[in-house]
């Protein structure tokens, strides 16, 4: 299955694997700090609403503190220190109202949210007792005074019981939340070893997948170079896969069939050569046999050439020994002609035959200067055999 993978497959998939954990991995740390900031955030507007309440309620007891305060100055006769309390009163009960309405605003969840209006409600009747004390404070009417003096108290009981229900709703809230986060951070260490083990796995994959697909095949392929660089293509070249490093090897097959193809046909014009060259050496060895016999022959031709012209010496010789001969029968012919004067046909007769001598003797010079040509010939050839 995998062998004949492509490499660019093989890596592309693995590239993808190692985008997708990469991805996977930033959006679960997007989402855990998402939301981390949510319950930062919940647990920061927990932490106002409780001090919310803490101070409103801490400033609905000042309130009702001044009015008492005030009250008991009026009635020691410190009537400005009396307006000032009553005023502080009014002020610290107005603060108190706004952190009691921005506490019910702001309260989310449906079970405080109840316990929120009641507080509201509560706080409404309180700053109304409140009121009261502050206009029996005024009127300097004692009996008013403590009769809104009880409902003040029971309205701050309530309030005070209404703030534990709120503060144990809001502290449970918070330990919900630092639950959340301790489930969030346990999550995120596990989803963080688990990201960890698949990185190491895909990285062992991948070393894995390019050891055995690409670096193992490319040692094999370099040592059947160095085999064939060396002159060993007795090891074949097995292609075992069609991707990329398969063509590399069906390449590297097709080179050693070429140059084993190329050395059988050298092999095979040596052995022509060899058989040529034997063929040659026979030649060679036929003709030295025919030239020590040409030079027998020649050999043979010189000394018959030497002997011909050994006779042809002596013909000539002969010659002018008959030339010598010829011209003593002249002077005895001439004698003769001077004897024999008176006989004139015998002597003409002798002169025809001696003109005809000559002639003959004219012939024989001119054959043995013909023969004289020849041994000239002969005697070049003869020079130029012992030469050779």
């Amino acid at each position: 299955m995998f062998a004949d993978l492509k490499i660019r497959t093989g890596m592309f998939w693995v590239l993808l694997l190692f985008s997708l954990t990469l991805l996977f991995s930033t959006l679960s740390a997007w989402r855990a700090a998402v939301g981390s900031d949510q319950q930062i955030r919940e647990l920061d507007q927990t932490a106002h609403q409780s001090d919310r309440l803490n101070n409103a309620l801490l400033m609905a007891i000042r309130a009702s503190a001044n009015v008492s305060s005030g009250f008991i100055e009026q009635q020691g006769g410190h009537l400005d220190s009396a307006k000032a309390r009553l005023a502080l009163s009014e002020t610290l009960i107005g603060n108190s109202h706004t952190l009691v309405a921005e506490f019910v605003a702001n309260t989310q969840d449906p079970a405080q949210k109840a316990l929120a209006d009641d507080l509201q409600s509560t706080f409404d009747s309180y700053a109304k007792a409140v009121a009261g004390q502050r206009a029996a404070t005024l009127a300097r009417s004692l009996d008013d005074y403590f009769t809104v003096n009880v409902a003040a108290g029971t309205a701050m009981g309530k309030l005070q019981a209404l703030r534990q229900q709120l503060v144990a709703a809001l502290t449970a809230r918070s330990q919900q939340i630092m639950s959340a986060s301790d489930q969030r951070l346990g999550a995120a260490q596990w989803l963080s070893v688990a990201l960890g083990l698949v990185t190491v796995l895909l990285a062992a994959l991948c070393w894995g997948f390019i050891a055995a697909r690409v670096l193992r095949p490319l040692q094999e392929a370099g040592a059947h170079f160095r085999r064939i660089a060396a002159g060993d293509l007795s090891v074949p070249v097995t292609v075992r896969s069609s991707n990329e490093i398969g063509q590399l090897f069906a390449e590297l097959q097709r080179m050693q069939h070429s140059q084993r193809d190329t050395l059988g046909q050298i092999t095979a014009c040596a052995s022509q050569l060899a058989n040529a060259a034997q063929a040659l050496d026979s030649v060679t060895e036929q003709s030295t046999q025919s030239l020590r016999q040409q030079d027998q022959e020649l050999e043979q031709a010189a000394t018959a050439v030497t002997e011909m012209t050994t006779a042809v010496e002596e013909v000539a010789r002969n010659a002018v020994s008959t030339s010598q001969a010829a011209s003593a029968s002249n002077e005895l012919a001439e004698q003769s002609r001077r004897q024999v004067n008176d006989n004139i046909d015998g002597t003409q007769a002798m002169a025809r035959e001696v003109e005809v001598s000559g002639e003959r003797l004219q012939q024989l010079a001119g054959q043995i200067r013909d023969i004289g040509k020849v041994l000239e010939v002969i005697r070049s050839v003869s020079e130029q055999t012992n030469l050779l």
